[in-house]
């Protein structure tokens, strides 16, 4: 029988929050799609004819990187595109080395930064002229993390293993933090761009730093079993952090009273307040570190162990966290009460099929209602 349609399942390629967790991202096999996350709203959604591997939008602006991805990308998967969806076309691109692995790709104001197996590239967003290039041997997690004030990045050291190395780019002075004894899994700045956490192959201590200087200010254990960590995320009043390793749970601990600056805002902070458990044995913490530790204070699992999860900056005063999920699942969680936090929340945000001739049109200004 001819159609005049072909229909293919829609695969999420790559999913993640924008800078403030307002939004999320969708790279899809067919282009991408972007979300309202609380509530849950379509805002966008665009056919481009090829997978899209990596996106990373610039807050909820019409400016976006795209690169290449899936069984059919869109764009050579070397390079990075500069799309701007209010003229609805590609307005800039980066081309790397044919045999050059992007996996990273970070948006700000006035710089993207370019991550690859090797290398940091630093651009001038304006006219995309390359401003610096740091060697990072390799790095094929793609960790790093640059401060939304575009004055600090930071990633694992190629000389130590298990230590991050900052280097401030106003100055290019460069210091270093030991994070752990084994190779950093995972690390995640700050909406301040003051605290770094990271975490090692072992998954059972996540360890927070102060980014101006590498000092350790605590030390959270998520448990005692090695997992790997999939999930690190500040809220946006770093009063508190969220983790999730691949047994499903996800731990909230709370982390204002460790404020790097004293100016620093006490919104939310009274809340914050909460304790974070501690061992009944810490007064041994002299003799194993163990005993000093702190663990969550609420914990809850989610029936996809790779979903990303964020904040909702306490809406309404209720304490909620969002959930998404590679298979297109969406759940909010609340912690209201930290012993029984529970699911108050699921849907779905993907397509079970799409059809290809349709034109898929979405508007910029939906951010705004």
């Amino acid at each position: 029988m001819n159609t005049s349609y072909e229909i293919t399942q829609e695969e999420i390629l790559f999913l993640t929050f924008n800078q403030d967790q307002e939004c999320f991202v969708c790279g899809t096999n067919y282009g991408f799609k972007i979300y309202k996350t609380h509530p849950l709203k379509q805002t966008l959604i665009r056919d481009l004819g090829g997978g899209i591997g990596i996106i990373e939008i610039l807050y909820k602006s019409n400016l976006m990187a795209l690169v290449g991805g899936g069984r059919n990308p869109k764009f050579p998967t070397n390079k990075v595109i500069i799309w701007d969806d209010y003229q609805g076309q590609v307005v800039g691109e980066i081309t790397l080395a044919a045999d050059a692995k992007i996996n990273a790709v970070r948006l700000r104001q006035h710089r993207l930064l370019v991550l690859t197996d090797q290398r940091i590239y630093i651009h001038n967003l304006q006219d995309l002229a390359l401003l610096k290039r740091i060697d990072t041997g390799p790095n094929p997690k793609g960790l790093f993390c640059f401060s939304l004030n575009e004055s600090i990045v930071c990633f694992p050291s190629k000389a130590d293993s298990g230590t991050v190395e900052f280097l401030g780019l106003e100055n290019n002075m460069m210091w270093a933090a030991k994070a752990h004894s084994t190779e950093i899994s995972l690390m995640e700045m700050n909406y301040q761009g003051d605290k770094l956490a990271t975490t090692s192959g072992k998954g059972t201590i996540v360890r927070l730093f102060n980014v101006k200087d590498g000092t350790l200010i605590k030390e959270l254990r998520r448990g005692t079993e090695k997992h790997n960590i999939l999930s690190l995320q500040f809220s946006i009043d770093s009063c508190w952090l969220l983790c999730t390793s691949d047994s499903g749970t996800t731990h909230v601990f709370s982390i204002a009273k460790e404020a790097v600056n004293p100016d620093e805002s006490m919104v939310g902070k009274k809340d914050a307040q909460k304790n974070n458990k501690k061992s009944k044995l810490s007064f041994l913490k002299v003799v194993n570190k163990y005993f000093d530790s702190e663990w969550s204070f609420c914990q809850f699992k989610l029936p996809d162990k790779s979903s990303k999860v964020a904040f909702l900056n306490h809406h309404d005063n209720e304490k909620l966290i969002a959930a998404i999920s590679p298979r297109g699942q969406y759940y909010i969680i609340s912690y209201e009460n930290p012993n029984q936090p529970k699911v108050v929340v699921i849907k779905s945000f993907t397509s079970k099929i799409i059809d290809n001739t349709a034109s898929m049109i979405g508007l910029p200004s939906a951010f705004s209602s």
